[in-house]
């Protein structure tokens, strides 16, 4: 088979996406989410070492990102993994319980 007849059959089968750009897209989002969990935790041991107590708020914007990509990701995925859902329900527990905690820490000091 030439190249080009095989480019194009990639092409069509892949909907005209790039395959290159999505993957560098999806690496990109990895990295984002793991350097925004560790400068949160960062934070969080901070606040706890200069006697601040603990911060929910720091985690609330992490697990809500999290509870979102998960729930999307199970919805559009066309393969489902077994631990999807488990990540499904835990990001969203892990996000109403950062939200709730947030919200009664803003109005109990």
């Amino acid at each position: 088979m030439e190249k080009e007849k095989i480019l194009e059959m990639s092409r069509q089968e892949n909907k005209d996406r790039d395959l290159y750009e999505l993957e560098v897209n999806r690496k990109a989002g990895t990295y984002a989410a793991i350097s925004i969990i560790t400068f949160c935790t960062f934070l969080y041991i901070l606040n706890i070492l200069a006697g601040n107590g603990t911060k929910l708020e720091l985690f609330a914007p992490t697990a809500i990102n999290m509870a979102i990509f998960h729930t999307y990701r199970y919805k559009k995925s066309n393969i489902i993994r077994k631990y999807d859902l488990f990540a499904v329900v835990c990001s969203i527990i892990a996000a109403v319980i950062t939200v709730v905690g947030s919200v009664i820490s803003v109005f109990i000091k």
